[in-house]
């Protein structure tokens, strides 16, 4: 079985650096955590809708901390092409 930081190779983590793949077109999917609030989650949800870039909601903030190697939680992930 593969792990989620096998799934994701190359990626941007936090909402921030996901939100800036998003926008300059280099991620091609995006994680965001299932216990992260969509007040945080806005801006990088919409910019995802309008661009087209499917959005995964199934780990937790501490998951997809973990599967980006990070000593913290974070809400997003994007995989990057």
């Amino acid at each position: 079985m593969k792990t989620l930081s096998q799934a994701l190779p190359a990626h941007a983590a936090g909402v921030k650096e996901a939100l800036r793949a998003v926008r300059s077109g280099r991620a091609v999917r995006v994680s965001v955590a299932t216990d992260a609030t969509d007040e945080v989650l806005a801006e990088l949800l919409a910019a995802c809708r309008e661009r087209n870039i499917p959005i995964e909601r199934k780990h937790t903030r501490e998951e997809l901390g973990k599967s980006c190697r990070l000593p913290v939680k974070t809400a997003a992930v994007a995989r990057l092409a």
